[in-house]
């Protein structure tokens, strides 16, 4: 092989690069796009559905889900408003969030949850005291003494 063509060759895989460059953008911008339109229709339809959860609200199920025989699953060192916790008071139907997107439902006996593709969503009922996520704990999860 000459110059020239070990050259083309050079030529040839960085333009092969670009391309899959442009593509992975492409699909980047893509991605971001569903993310958002999901979020904004979380925003508009299911968030108004939904009120803040309070420590309390968590540790009301909580006590059913440790009553009923379940575990917590993971133990942070921070404390229960990091996350985006919420409970449920009108019927509810899916939204796929991921990540940092995602929130906590607690759904109290008597709301509907739509079938279908919840993302990284955890859903925490009320009703039969099951989670169809983790079951955290964090440092201000604590019962009161009696």
């Amino acid at each position: 092989m000459n110059r020239k063509d070990l050259q083309k060759v050079l030529t040839e895989a960085r333009e092969k690069d670009h391309g899959q460059g442009l593509e992975r953008e492409r699909q980047r911008k893509e991605l971001e796009a569903r993310v958002e339109t999901a979020r904004k229709w979380f925003l508009e339809n299911v968030l108004p559905k939904l009120r803040p959860t309070s420590v309390e609200d968590y540790l009301n199920w909580l006590v059913g889900y440790i009553k009923n025989g379940g575990k917590p699953t993971h133990v942070y060192d921070y404390p229960f408003a990091r996350w985006d916790w919420y409970v449920a008071e009108a019927d509810i139907e899916p939204i796929a969030l991921y990540g940092a997107q995602s929130v906590e439902i607690i759904v109290p006996a008597g709301i509907k949850v739509g079938a279908g593709n919840w993302g990284h969503c955890a859903l925490f009922y009320m009703d039969g005291y099951r989670a169809t996520g983790l079951v955290p704990i964090f440092k201000d999860t604590n019962f009161p003494d009696q």
